[in-house]
This record gives C-alpha cells, structure tokens and sequence, in this order.
C-alpha cells in the first residue's frame, strides 16, 4: 500500500482515467448515432469540433484532476473545508486491488499507443527523407518526381515539402497547375501532415469504428480548408472544381512512395464528390460553438470529480460481499 502525497497522485490519475473514459464513451455514442452532424458546420468549425473532440477526454480528465487537486492545496484553502471535492481513503492507494490493476492497464495502454505512434513517426519520417532525395525543385520551390503515375501530394513533418510527379505535370495547363500549387501551399502552411498524424494519434484511444470516422472527417476538412484557400485567390470556384476533377481521373491510385497514405496530404484522393459539392454550396453553414463546448467540458470534469468516490465504492462492493 502505498500512502501520502503519492498515493493523493495516484488517487487523482484515476479520477482523470475516469474522465478520459466517460469522455471517449460519449464522443463514441456521438459518431454512432450522429454520423453527419457536423456537416452543417464550416470547413474550419469544423475543423476546430474534431480537434475539440480528440481533446476533450485528456482536457476533461486533466480538469478533473484539477478538481480534484484543490481541496489539498495551500493556494485555495477554502476548498478543503468542502465534502464535494473529497473521497474516501485518497490518502492511500493499493496496487494489488481492481484500483491499482486498472491503472496499471491504462498506463501500459497509453505506453504502447505511444511507442506504435512514435515509431510510425519516426519510420514515415525516414521514408520522406529518401523521396526527398529522389526530388528536383522547380523555380516555386515544388518537388519533381520523375513517375508515371499522375500525383500531387504534400509530405514531411517540421518541415512539409510539396510534391508532384512528371507525369501529372504533363498533363495540367498553367493554371491549373496554379491551383494545385495553391492547394497544396496551403497543406504545408498548417503543417498538415504534422496535424494529421498527431490527430491520429489521439484518435487511436477511441474504439476503431469512431477512429475511423473522426479521421476521415479531419481529412476531408483539411481538403475543404485547402480548397476554400485558393479560392480566395482564385475566385471562379468553377475552375478550381474542374481541376479536382481532372486530377481525380488521372490520379486513380497512389503513388508507390512506401509511406503511408495517412501521412500524406493528397490533392486528388480524399473526398472529391464532398469537397466539389462544398466548394460551389451557397447554403450557409455554422461556426464553431465556443461556449457550449467549453460548458460541456467543464461540467463533465466537475461530474468526474463529484462521482469519483461513489464510482469506486459501486465497484467495490461486490467484491466485499
């Protein structure tokens, strides 16, 4: 048993498993029964909703453990004097009870997430740096692979570069090689590949079929943010969803880079139909709720915190009987 400051830690780490568990629970009822409901939103809200929803376990549990924190700290003594923010036996901890195997799960959990994605990270890392090699930049800085397969696609992660093979270049006329150029300006601008395997990452904590689906939307909203970037260059939108179709017909496959397709921002691959659609729509769309989302998230941490100690003892019990 371990007792003290430590064991108050320990105690607190498993309020913000609670938290991350309630939230990943919620976000996942969420993308089963309302697949679509951020369709009505702006490609950049909802941009902002998905990283708020990848957030929203580790914010929630980080608050929750904030929460929790303060009936023990000198900075805010009028806490302690509260029976909400307390529970039982926080001064102790036991490994060898369902409390201290289940923290040992989730930690070991997270490890191995983290180690995969660090590796990926690393391994996708080294591949982008031998296409690099095999590149030749034009006088705007884009990257020349000398390939038969029609491709523009933007890759690297500090440093994001923008790329597209001889034979696509081939094919597109002046402009709309601008406005592949502009589009994938815009990928390397944000760090989207960066953006896109740390989204990955968080996604990777939420059950496959939600993970899946918060990945493609992320994807499709980056298109969609690409896209609306050229055209406030270009401003006849018909042109620009004239060359997405045009490279979406010569581009039929990947290009055979041995990186991962996740790790790349393609021009011509992801959500077509849904991005020629958005970029002609007049309809008007929603913008990102600020405040219902930091509302919601503030009174799931407190609910963390507040139920913490009854969570335990109903697990507890049918174990002492």
């Amino acid at each position: 048993m371990i007792t003290g400051s430590v064991a108050i830690l320990l105690n607190i780490l498993s309020i913000m498993a609670i938290g991350v568990l309630l939230v990943v629970a919620c976000v996942y009822i969420f993308c089963k029964y309302k697949p679509d409901a951020l369709s009505s939103y702006a490609a950049g809200s909802r941009r902002q909703v998905l990283w708020l929803l990848v957030l929203s376990p580790w914010l929630v549990g980080l608050l929750a453990a904030i929460f929790a924190l303060l009936p023990h700290s000198a900075l805010f003594p009028t806490f302690d004097t509260l029976n909400l923010f307390r529970w039982h036996h926080s001064h102790e901890f036991h490994f060898t009870s369902w409390h201290g195997l289940s923290m040992i799960i989730a930690i070991s959990f997270v490890g191995v997430l983290l180690l995969q994605s660090t590796r990926h990270l690393l391994k996708s890392a080294r591949q982008i740096k031998i296409l690099h090699a095999l590149a030749e930049p034009d006088k705007n800085n884009f990257f020349q692979l000398d390939s038969d397969m029609p491709m523009a696609f933007t890759a690297g992660y500090s440093r994001p570069r923008r790329y597209v093979t001889s034979a696509l270049r081939r094919q597109l006329n002046a402009d709309e090689y601008r406005i592949v150029q502009l589009h994938e300006d815009e990928h390397a601008r944000r760090r989207d590949p960066l953006q896109k395997w740390f989204f990955q990452l968080l996604a990777s904590f939420f059950p496959p079929s939600a993970a899946r689906r918060l990945n493609q939307q992320m994807v499709l909203a980056m298109e969609q943010c690409a896209d609306m970037a050229v055209s406030s260059i270009i401003k006849d939108k018909a042109i620009i969803a004239t060359t997405l179709v045009r490279v979406k017909r010569l581009s039929t496959q990947s290009l055979d880079t041995g990186l991962n397709h996740n790790v790349i921002c393609h021009y011509g691959l992801d959500g077509v139909s849904e991005r020629i659609t958005y970029l002609l729509s007049s309809k008007a769309v929603k913008v990102f709720p600020i405040f219902p989302a930091m509302f919601a998230t503030i009174s799931m941490a407190l609910v963390c915190v507040l139920m913490a100690d009854v969570m335990h003892h109903a697990i507890e019990y049918p174990f002492s009987h």
